[in-house]
């Protein structure tokens, strides 16, 4: 779809962003003072083209200058509501959500159709300055601008002077790509794949709430010390789909096998491994996720990848794949996923790892929006032991409708502005893996009670489980180790009491929910197959704005 088309469905003056502490929305005429206070100071002049007629002095008349100023501050404003209404440009006030004081502006602006790419512009009250809140809103702004707007380039135009605007592009990976012919002007560009590999928007950093437990160190399943997940991507035309592997540990997973589990919440779906899982209660190869045709193929990479990697002598293995249905996006029966790439996501498997249309990911769909690959983790303690709990999904599943965020029923609100498109039957259909793991010491059994409440979190964003969706949770714990080498006749393990359980339940609920709605946030919009195309969460994500 074309930039034009993009900017009239996402109209200036209906895009509010919220971060932890501050709130993104459009100038009004109300703004006059506070942004006639901001702009006109000596500072503010050096860095900024003004079209009063000098700078502070001591000769000019004081009181006429300041009325030019302020007369200046409300054309600008006039000009700025004026652009909203033609598509010209977005262009915020910075508030903070505690005072709702204007500290700020953030633009997106000068847009170039032909070459998809625009211009970001910020200033902050010298008040408020170092304190990062123009890092918070340009992120805001940019995710806005690549997941969107769909733009394949953003650049800032910054004064060489201006260290605190260069350290603000410099911190999101811009390029210097050239310099103006005064000299005294740099460009700085940012390409949309640099952005969306570095700083994916989610759920806790966009201050949605959820639950009370504390996060992890990077709030993903890999917060659970040994594992690494990693991706293979296949993104061309009818082409959306991949490959996603969660590694559990470094060492030999079948000469070390994990306390497993697994529930299958509804059981249209096509996972192998789950039988074994059930009856004996053990983990011994990394888990795969790929598309509902792929597994076939995953399975024999992953086997085969077992057989040359493991010091053992295998004669029979456990492989574990989970499947979710990609086909509306994605030529399913093309059957793209080879084995090479089993191994190439193996190969880049890494504990910070890309969320959303990614991997496994890059097809799905979640509530009738982008879906994907999503994670979250939890921390708790149960004595004097800290313990982590970590989520992993692959969403597939849900309606747009019933789409519930932080409390709002967001879903009916989008569901209000735009239809589905028409060749689509609105039947809840396509499926859900949850990967969870946890160092806590528990038995397949308690392994398995944790896994029934997981659930939970898909409910708490308004999933009810449908007919056609294939839910199913797979679980694993890092704590107890079955060792090959192990001849002993008699086993001996630790497990937490079970009234010390309602804890972990609490922290897979939490996880659970926040990582599909990061799975969400992280994605883009995508367009595949028969030119169907979801949007991503981030399209209508001011409609939370509160």
């Amino acid at each position: 779809m074309q930039l034009e088309q993009l900017l009239k469905q996402n109209p200036p003056q209906s895009m509010v962003f919220e971060s932890h502490r501050i709130r993104l929305r459009a100038l009004k005429k109300e703004d006059v003072n506070a942004l006639y206070e901001m702009r006109h100071s000596l500072d503010h002049f050096n860095y900024v083209n003004q079209t009063t007629d000098a700078m502070p002095d001591e000769t000019r008349d004081e009181k006429a200058y300041e009325e030019k100023a302020y007369e200046e501050t409300k054309n600008f404003i006039d000009k700025i509501l004026n652009g909203y209404e033609i598509y010209k440009w977005y262009f915020w006030g910075i508030e903070l959500k505690a005072t709702k004081a204007l500290i700020g502006t953030l633009c997106l602006w000068n847009f170039n159709y032909d070459e998809n790419k625009a211009e970001i512009g910020y200033e902050l009250d010298k008040a408020y300055q170092n304190n990062g809140y123009v890092r918070e809103g340009v992120k805001r702004v940019l995710n806005f601008a690549f997941k969107v707007l769909m733009l394949s380039t953003v650049e800032g135009i910054i004064h060489a002077q201006n260290r605190a605007s260069v350290k603000v592009v410099e911190f999101y990976h811009f390029a210097l790509t050239g310099i103006l012919s005064d000299k005294k002007q740099i460009i700085y560009s940012l390409n949309r794949l640099s952005f969306l590999s570095n700083y994916p928007e989610r759920a806790h950093e966009m201050g949605i709430k959820i639950g009370s437990l504390e996060r992890g160190a990077l709030n993903k399943i890999t917060d659970v010390a040994g594992i690494r997940v990693g991706h293979a991507t296949l993104q061309s035309g009818a082409v959306q789909t991949g490959v996603t592997i969660i590694i559990p540990s470094e060492e030999d997973m079948f000469a070390h096998k994990m306390i497993a589990a697994s529930h299958v919440i509804n059981g249209f779906g096509k996972t192998t491994g789950l039988i074994q899982i059930d009856e004996l209660g053990t983990l011994e190869t990394p888990i795969a996720l790929t598309n509902t045709l792929a597994v076939g193929r995953v399975q024999d990479a992953l086997v085969d990848y077992m057989i040359a990697s493991s010091e053992a002598k295998i004669k029979s293995i456990n492989p574990v794949v989970g499947e979710c249905n990609d086909s509306y996006l994605n030529d399913i029966t093309h059957k793209s996923v080879q084995a090479y790439q089993v191994l190439e996501a193996i190969k880049e498997a890494n504990v910070d790892f890309s969320e959303g249309a990614v991997g496994a990911g890059r097809g799905m769909s979640c509530h009738q929006l982008k879906g994907g690959i999503g994670s979250s983790s939890r921390c708790f303690n149960i004595g004097e032991e800290q313990y982590t709990l970590g989520v992993l999904v692959l969403s597939n599943h849900g309606l747009l409708a019933d789409l519930i965020v932080d409390h709002s029923e967001i879903g009916s609100r989008i569901d209000a502005l735009k239809s589905v498109q028409a060749n689509e039957q609105a039947v809840d259909k396509g499926s859900c893996m949850i990967i969870v793991a946890m160092d806590l010491p528990v038995s397949d059994r308690q392994l398995k009670r944790i896994c029934k409440r997981a659930v939970n979190g898909l409910a708490r964003l308004g999933s009810y489980i449908g007919h056609g969706s294939g839910e199913v949770v797979i679980g694993f714990s890092t704590a107890n180790k079955m060792n090959l080498a192990d001849k002993s006749k008699i086993k001996q393990y630790a497990f937490i009491d079970e009234s010390q359980i309602d804890i972990a339940f609490r922290a897979v609920v939490e996880a659970t929910e926040e990582a599909v709605l990061n799975s969400m946030l992280a994605a883009e919009t995508v367009e595949g197959v028969n030119g169907h195309r979801r949007e991503s969460l981030q399209s209508y994500i001011h409609l939370l704005a509160r």
